[in-house]
């Protein structure tokens, strides 16, 4: 039981247990099962608390936090989502890719990718760069809400990180996979910028991903590229198939 089920609050140990699925089910790309199987995820108090063991367990392999994400950040995605406000959860320094990388779909369970700004801080300065988020959803179907989204991992599976943007205020962009043209469109990076320094100062990170850009579009084998107008690019080869569920 949980709080939303009007039960006592969830112990240690059932919260252990909880992060321990969602972390399984992301190291070895298979799913943790339906929503329908974690209903005392669904407030977003009981989703922060097995994030936080989350976190604990992989500090304790070694795997450090190395940013942050922002999501959800208009209200028709937040309802969607079954949050009360915008998504800004951990990203951990194992899944931080670099600009070129090569990942093998089995990673991921249901991966989708999704074109981003990113900031990186460097010397005091936040500087834009092209960001490709593989976000991940190890519920499945693509169907928790919530707290079952902040449970896992807020719905990240790797990130990868391109070159800068340069310094201009709004941009376009293109996501190409294998030369085919996948998604465009402009974006403000001051905007992004804004969202970023919201919430940075804070979590004392040294790099944001400040949220999609696009609707998100199914992970396929191949290479992806996203390429920023003013500069700052990003691509990733994609092999191989997911892992069996």
């Amino acid at each position: 039981m949980s709080e939303s089920d009007g039960g006592a609050p969830l112990d240690e140990n059932a919260l252990e247990q909880l992060a321990q699925r969602f972390l399984l089910a992301r190291r070895t790309g298979r799913t943790a099962g339906p929503a329908s199987e974690y209903t005392m995820l669904r407030d977003t108090e009981t989703g922060l608390r097995v994030a936080a063991k989350l976190g604990q367990m992989l500090a304790a392999d070694g795997i450090g936090i190395s940013g942050l994400k922002l999501g959800a950040n208009d209200s028709a995605a937040q309802r969607a989502m079954g949050l009360p406000g915008p998504l800004v959860a951990p990203l951990y320094e194992e899944w931080m890719l670099p600009a070129q990388a090569a990942v093998p779909l089995s990673r991921f369970v249901q991966p989708k990718l999704e074109a981003e700004i990113g900031f990186r801080l460097v010397r005091g300065t936040w500087v834009a760069l092209a960001c490709i988020e593989i976000a991940d959803s190890r519920l499945s179907g693509w169907s928790g809400q919530g707290g079952q989204i902040l449970a896992d991992f807020a719905l990240n599976g790797a990130i990868v990180r391109g070159t800068d943007l340069g310094t201009a205020a709004e941009t376009s962009y293109e996501v190409r996979h294998d030369g085919a043209l996948v998604a465009a469109g402009t974006a403000s990076v001051s905007e992004a910028r804004r969202r970023m320094e919201k919430h940075a100062a804070d979590a004392g990170v040294r790099f944001v991903a400040s949220g999609a850009l696009h609707a998100l579009v199914d992970l396929e084998p191949g290479a992806w590229a996203l390429r920023f107008r003013e500069g700052g690019e990003v691509a990733v080869t994609v092999t191989g198939t997911t892992a069996p569920e």
